[in-house]
């Protein structure tokens, strides 16, 4: 199954790897029903939260599917647990400008909308900085006015340990609403471990290490092949 969506996602990028449709809006909650508090910023993964009563912006669906190698294989685990309410082809407008969450998680009937964001600390090919501390302020600030609540994992945690991101996540749905269930299939995964975040500086450092290549070529099958589509 893993492999059977590691070659759709490479050899079909204009089709979604999860669930097409979005759950009705009708008679959900219209602005943020919950309170929560924003998670420590200096590591990941990097929890940032709406105020309460934000106006709630509803997705599209849509997208570039512009896929990194983790939120491809996150996607790639959702779907070998079966889990529901992820989707990785929505797009939102808010201000004037159009967003793509990597993923995202939707529960509209308890008015729980997630951006989840996959860091890689620099690009293939050109090796750049990127998601470097501050540099996803905006985006951030744009997806928490639109009433979203932002969750950022670094790559490595997302490749290394996919099924405790997906742990991560449902905690922090529970914390927004605790009537919510956890998965069965989650119940005794532990919660994703702390991953520093970076500064242009590490960053560009990590880049010479090829900091990225171990743990990719060790855990993602054909990882060599399926570069060449990045």
């Amino acid at each position: 199954m893993i492999l059977k969506a590691l070659w759709n996602a490479a050899f079909h990028p204009g089709k979604p790897l999860l669930d097409k449709r979005l759950p009705p809006f009708e008679n959900t909650p219209s602005a943020v029903p919950y309170t929560l508090t924003d998670g420590p910023q200096s590591h990941y993964p990097q929890l940032l939260a709406p105020q309460l009563g934000t106006p709630i912006t509803r997705p599209s669906r849509g997208s570039s599917y512009k896929r990194g190698v983790g939120d491809m294989w996150v996607a790639v685990q959702v779907e070998a647990l079966q889990l529901n309410g992820f989707h990785d082809d929505l797009s939102l407008n808010v201000a004037g400008h159009r967003f793509e969450p990597d993923l995202a998680y939707i529960d509209a009937e308890r008015g729980i909308f997630i951006d989840i964001e996959v860091d890689e600390p620099y690009t293939m090919g050109r090796c750049v900085p990127t998601h470097t501390i501050g540099n996803d302020d905006q985006r951030n600030h744009h997806f928490t006015q639109a009433g979203w609540t932002v969750l950022r994992f670094s790559e490595r945690q997302c490749i290394e340990t996919p099924k405790s991101v997906l742990r991560t996540v449902a905690d922090v749905v529970r914390q927004m609403d605790p009537t919510a269930e956890m998965p069965e299939a989650l119940a005794d995964v532990a919660p994703v471990e702390p991953d520093p975040r970076w500064d242009h500086d590490s960053a560009r450092q990590l880049a010479q290490q090829r900091y990225r290549d171990p743990y990719l070529e060790q855990h993602v099958p054909l990882y060599k092949f399926f570069n060449q589509f990045y």
